[in-house]
C-alpha cells in the first residue's frame, strides 16, 4: 500500500489527525477518550476472549505461554519496545482464536487509537502486574472458562486505562521540559515476576 494511502487510512481510523499543512499527528491526549476506548474495548475484546476460551486448545495455550516468556525476558532487560511487541502479539493470538472475521478488524482499529498512549507506561510500577494478569488469562483459557477469561481480560484493560490516565500528566510535564524518562522499571514487581517465572512457581 502506498504511504499516502496508508496515512489516509490511519486518519480515517482516527489513529492520526490531519493538520491544515497536510501533516498528521497523534490526537492530543484526553482522559475522556481513553475512558471511552476502554469501555468499547471491554465489550469487544471481552467478547473475543470469551469466544477464544470456548475454542481454546493446548496449542493456543502453549503459544501464549511462549509469548509471556518473551514478555518476561524483555521486561528483565528493560526492553520496553520488546514488551509492547510481545504484549500485542499475546492479545491478538487470543482475539484471532475467537474465530470472528468481524470482531478482529474492530479490535485492530481500537488498538490503533489506544496504541500511542501505551508509551506512558514505560517504567510504570504496574508493569509486573500486567504480566501476572497475562498468566491469569492463560489459566482461564486453559480451563476453557469463558466468563473467567472475559473477567480477567476486562481487569487487565481497565487497569491499563487507569494507569495511562494517572501517568499522563507526569509524562506530559517531562516531555515539555525535555526531561529524559528512565528505561529502568520503577518497581520490583517485574523483578518478582521474572524470579517467579524462572523458578516455575505461580501465584494462586
Amino acid at each position: 500500500m502506498p504511504v499516502r494511502e496508508a496515512v489516509r487510512r490511519l486518519v480515517a481510523l482516527r489513529a492520526f489527525i490531519s493538520l491544515p499543512n497536510r501533516a498528521v499527528q497523534v490526537p492530543e491526549f484526553s482522559p475522556e477518550t481513553v475512558r471511552d476506548l476502554c469501555r468499547v474495548r471491554l465489550g469487544i475484546e471481552g467478547l473475543a476472549t470469551l469466544w477464544a476460551a470456548e475454542n481454546a486448545t493446548p496449542k493456543l495455550v502453549k503459544l501464549l505461554r511462549k509469548l509471556l516468556r518473551r514478555e518476561i525476558e524483555c521486561a528483565g532487560k528493560s526492553d520496553f519496545s520488546g514488551v509492547l511487541g510481545a504484549n500485542r502479539a499475546f492479545h491478538f493470538v487470543i482475539y484471532e482464536a475467537a474465530g470472528s472475521e468481524t470482531l478482529l478488524p474492530c479490535i485492530e482499529m481500537l488498538w490503533l487509537q489506544i496504541g500511542p498512549y501505551f508509551g506512558v507506561l514505560n517504567g510504570h510500577p504496574s508493569l509486573g502486574r500486567y504480566l501476572y494478569e497475562h498468566e491469569r488469562i492463560i489459566e482461564r483459557l486453559e480451563e476453557q472458562d469463558g466468563p473467567g477469561a472475559k473477567a480477567a481480560i476486562s481487569r487487565h484493560i481497565t487497569m491499563a486505562a487507569e494507569d495511562i490516565i494517572a501517568s499522563w500528566p507526569k509524562h506530559a510535564s517531562a516531555t515539555h521540559s525535555g526531561a529524559q524518562q528512565s528505561n529502568e522499571p520503577a518497581s520490583s514487581d517485574i523483578d518478582g515476576f521474572v524470579a517467579t517465572a524462572k523458578s516455575g512457581r505461580r501465584e494462586a
